[in-house]
């Protein structure tokens, strides 16, 4: 199908009964988004318990996704639609795609999927971002991260970025999607300081991405 209808699902585990309750999937306030989802993405839980869930979509007459950041809130049975952030988008062959999200300090950073490049985005609250760039080392040059997932590890002493990338003698990998790379970012500067990179998962020959 051009369009695929696909949605948010989620379940419920209550730990009292330790036992789940059954699936949903979240509502959207527009029928025109009829494909939207979150998968791989990693979701934001704020201290009121609101959840930030960035969710890539594409409306019917879309030819490319664009992603967003979508505010949530659990009554105890259902997770609703409070609001959704900014929407970013590129201007390329399918745009973008599966953003997961984090945290360090004061700012929001969210890392988005794309075919040519990786990208981040900066803001201070969870929903409104400063425009999109490519991943790149701290040197300027390109991350060489494309078409395959990035995400967080949020620590104490930074926030790091785990990705795949061309350059590490993995030509012969679909991709490049092995090995994966661990490396620090610099918050200010949005990059990946080249000189904390290593390798987390070596390479075997297999793809490992994408590895949600």
């Amino acid at each position: 199908m051009h369009t695929r209808p696909r949605h948010t699902a989620y379940a419920v585990f209550d730990p009292r009964r330790t036992s789940g309750c059954p699936g949903n999937s979240s509502r959207c306030p527009t029928n025109r988004v009829q494909e939207r989802g979150s998968g791989c993405t990693q979701r934001y839980d704020l201290p009121n318990g609101d959840i930030l869930l960035p969710i890539y979509y594409k409306t019917p007459e879309a030819t490319s996704s664009a992603v967003t950041v979508v505010r949530c809130r659990f009554d105890g049975q259902t997770l609703r639609y409070v609001e959704h952030a900014d929407e970013l988008s590129l201007d390329v062959p399918r745009g973008f795609a599966e953003p997961s999200l984090a945290k360090l300090g004061n700012r929001f950073f969210l890392t988005i999927r794309n075919d040519q490049h990786g990208y981040i985005a900066s803001g201070t609250d969870g929903l409104h971002f400063d425009r999109p760039k490519p991943w790149t080392f701290d040197d300027g040059t390109d991350l060489g991260n494309y078409n395959t997932q990035q995400h967080w590890v949020s620590h104490s002493d930074g926030l790091f970025l785990v990705y795949t990338r061309r350059g590490a003698n993995n030509d012969h990998v679909f991709r490049h999607r092995a090995p994966l790379f661990i490396a620090q970012i610099d918050p200010e500067r949005l990059c990946v300081v080249r000189a904390t990179e290593r390798i987390l998962v070596p390479e075997r020959g297999a793809r490992l991405g994408n590895f949600g």
